[in-house]
């Protein structure tokens, strides 16, 4: 359920939905043929983005492995899982999903790795650019948010909100 319409229903518990409460619902509902069609086909073209970003990631950062254990597969699995949960992130449509499921948590996880967040933010900005360059402009547009989100967490020392 989208993290909207549960914060929606929750807020009118005991009465009846609002009009504006009614067309938020609505224009939700609507929007959801068009995520699901953009979920698949970031869906079926994970595999290439994915090999694409890491491959670019060892020639541009080819000291990377040297003192890591298994560096580019961890590499290609964090990637992954934030690509799957911005996906998911536009099925909802809500970009906070991301903070609340993996970005807060990965930026510990690889700040306690010691990977800076130079590296981060040159990963996640090629993950945005690979993906641009794959996906229709329009299933894009819905994802960019939440690639732009996770390059933001992901790449900053600082905390955001």
């Amino acid at each position: 359920m989208s993290i909207r319409v549960q914060a929606l229903t929750q807020a009118a518990e005991g009465r009846y939905l609002t009009q504006d409460e009614r067309k938020a619902l609505r224009d939700y509902a609507a929007s959801v043929p068009s995520r699901l069609n953009a979920a698949e086909s970031i869906e079926a073209a994970e595999s290439d983005v994915l090999n694409r970003v890491v491959d670019e990631m060892r020639k541009r950062h080819p000291n990377f492995a040297t003192h890591r254990e298994q560096p580019w597969a961890r590499l290609f699995r964090d990637v992954q899982l934030v690509l799957r949960t911005c996906t998911h992130a536009v099925v909802c449509d809500d970009v906070r999903l991301l903070d609340e499921r993996v970005l807060y948590w990965l930026r510990s996880v690889a700040a306690a790795a010691g990977v800076p967040t130079s590296f981060q933010n040159d990963c996640y900005s090629l993950l945005r650019d690979v993906c641009a360059s794959k996906l229709s402009s329009s299933d894009f547009a819905m994802l960019k948010p939440m690639l732009d989100r996770a390059a933001a967490v992901l790449g900053s020392d600082e905390l955001q909100s």
